[in-house]
């Protein structure tokens, strides 16, 4: 037995969400690139070691920003499958959950790039409330799954 999957009419904002996601990811590399280059770490080395990061604002500054980027792009793939998914039966929510997880990325590389030696990463904090939008489109997600099934 097949299931006909229609996509909603608001299904553009779903699109347009998704798409807004690349200057996240555009921004994170940039982003990197930059402190990479300002700190001077050669290619292919991923992060500087501990004990040249707790001396050097530079090398601090990078771990952060790349901490940051990779956390981010760990996050990425799921919360853009949900919001993609979601999206099939709650198009509207699932666009405003995903660009609220947008900015809430955006506050969080920022401020983790741009903490202070010595304080731990908490500059991330102010970005830390993106979990929240990133459980509720996977909620969604399970609940439109779901709501296929019962309905085959």
């Amino acid at each position: 037995m097949a299931l006909t999957v229609q996509v909603p009419e608001d299904y553009g904002y779903v699109v347009l969400t998704a798409a807004a996601s690349f200057v996240l990811t555009n921004y994170a590399s940039l982003m990197v690139g930059g402190l990479r280059k300002a700190a001077r770490l050669p290619y292919p080395n991923a992060y500087f070691p501990r004990d040249v990061a707790e001396k050097d604002p530079k090398a601090h500054a990078f771990n952060c920003g790349q901490r940051a980027q990779t956390n981010t792009m760990e996050n990425y793939t799921p919360v853009v499958l949900a919001l993609l998914i979601a999206g099939l039966s709650f198009p509207r929510a699932s666009a405003a959950l995903g660009a609220a997880w947008i900015v809430s990325r955006f506050l969080y590389m920022g401020g983790y790039a741009r903490d202070q030696m010595g304080n731990a990463g908490k500059g991330r904090s102010i970005g830390l409330w993106g979990f929240l939008p990133h459980f509720a489109l996977q909620g969604l997600a399970f609940w439109t799954g779901f709501t296929m099934i019962r309905s085959s």
